[in-house]
């Protein structure tokens, strides 16, 4: 569906499937500093679509809710993004239990209800 699209990116960043559709010029790659900047180039339609992290288009509408009528945020998310934890090596034995307190945040009722409030937020 980005086929022919202007799309707002940021700069520097790889973007599975879009960065290749971009270099067979079969879109055009509308670069910026940061996701902030898509919002009032779509505005003034300087680009046809953005592809923004979901919370920073939350802290954006909580900013501007004045905005939230004037965007349609796709239901499919263009990417999952993996996230990862360091640790410094002399605390590397920390992460077996880390890992297993990640793995039990998922069916945590309290963690749950926390992220609740976090995207209501």
């Amino acid at each position: 569906s980005l086929i022919g699209k202007k799309v707002g990116l940021v700069f520097g960043y790889y973007y599975y499937g879009v960065s290749e559709l971009a270099q067979a010029g079969k879109l055009t790659r509308d670069d910026a500093s940061s996701e902030d900047h898509h919002f009032r180039k779509l505005l003034a339609r300087r680009i046809d679509v953005a592809i923004i992290s979901r919370s920073n288009y939350d802290y954006v509408m909580k900013t501007k809710p004045e905005w939230v009528v004037q965007f349609h945020v796709s239901k499919i998310p263009h990417d999952q993004i993996a996230r990862r934890i360091l640790l410094p090596l002399h605390l590397s034995k920390l992460q077996t239990d880390l890992n297993k307190l990640i793995d039990e945040m998922q069916h945590d009722s309290a963690w749950q209800q926390q992220m609740k409030i976090y995207r209501a937020n």
